[in-house]
């Protein structure tokens, strides 16, 4: 382990409690929500600080790095109910093609022709009884 990776991992031992806390008022209370964000925000440093160095303000790096990262879940999300509710309102419930599906099913008359190894006829132009030679 090289001195920056020892370093980047106090300062997060430092600033974590901080971290979380902060992110679970940004995120409304989730706290698993907080964390994961937290721990994002640690990979994200370990990729940049060993490149760009240790900031001058760390945690403040840390928390806005989180935040930008919450910014953009919430706003997928939205646009994820968003979308969610013009896609259910234009495609036809499950319930409604089964429906039909019943519907067209029972207008059909069946008919079972018992000659060898029989068969069964649904049309709806064919009457009952009456049957093709194959």
């Amino acid at each position: 382990m090289d001195e920056t990776q020892r370093r980047i991992e106090a300062v997060f031992r430092i600033e974590w409690a901080r971290l979380v806390a902060g992110l679970a008022r940004f995120v409304r209370g989730d706290l698993g929500t907080a964390e994961e964000l937290a721990q994002d925000a640690l990979v994200a440093a370990l990729e940049t600080w060993r490149q760009d160095g240790i900031p001058r303000e760390p945690g403040a790096w840390l928390m806005q790095v989180a935040k930008n990262r919450a910014r953009k879940r919430i706003d997928r999300q939205k646009r994820w109910e968003k979308n969610e509710i013009a896609l259910t309102q234009a495609i036809p419930s499950h319930h409604s093609l089964l429906d039909r599906h019943v519907r067209e099913l029972r207008s059909l008359r069946l008919t079972w022709t018992p000659r060898e190894g029989g068969s069964l006829c649904a049309h709806e132009n064919v009457r009952h009884g009456i049957s093709i030679a194959g």
